[in-house]
Formats: structure tokens, C-alpha cells, sequence
């Protein structure tokens, strides 16, 4: 059965259509575009909010302090290459499938 269905598929010329953006689909493009730019501006914000916590607790012997503040930079650090990973991902796969 299922080598009958594999000759069946091989045979049929599988319709491969070209992606088109609908009608108004550069609201969501420029949507999506204000959304990134607000997770990095949010992210450089962690970083710079991390670097002064840091700066603080260690100048007031506040090492609790210090350690969140390395912690913030760290995952804002991490959030950033996430949201450019995430990107890449996506439109390396979206020219691939073209």
C-alpha cells in the first residue's frame, strides 16, 4: 500500500505556488518591524539598567545588587541575539522555500 502511494506521489506534479503577501499585508510588515525594534530598544535598556545596578552594588557593598545587575545584562545580552537569531531563521527559510 504504501509503495503504491510513494509511486502515486512521485508521479503527480505536486503544484508548487509562489508566496504573494495579500492585500494590505504591509501594515503587519511594518507592524512586525516596530515590535523588533521595540524588543532591541527594551534589550539595550536591560543592558544599560544591568550596567548601573552592577556599578551600584558593588560600590555600595551591596553584592546582591551586583549580581542581579550582571544577571540583566546576561539575559539582555541573550534576548538580543534570540531576536536576531529568530530573524534569520525565518527569512533563510522563506528564501529557501522559494
Amino acid at each position: 500500500m504504501t509503495t503504491l502511494l510513494h509511486a502515486y506521489l512521485r508521479a503527480a506534479a505536486l503544484p508548487n505556488p509562489n508566496p504573494t503577501a495579500p492585500p494590505g499585508s504591509e501594515v503587519v510588515t511594518t507592524l512586525l518591524g516596530w515590535v523588533m525594534w521595540l524588543m532591541l530598544t527594551a534589550c539595550v535598556a536591560g543592558f544599560i539598567t544591568g550596567a548601573g545596578m552592577t556599578a551600584v552594588g558593588n560600590l555600595s557593598e551591596r553584592p546582591h545588587v551586583a549580581v542581579r545587575g550582571k544577571s540583566s545584562m546576561l539575559w539582555s545580552v541573550a534576548g538580543a541575539v534570540l531576536i536576531a537569531i529568530g530573524y534569520l531563521v525565518v527569512s533563510t527559510a522563506y528564501r529557501s522555500s522559494r
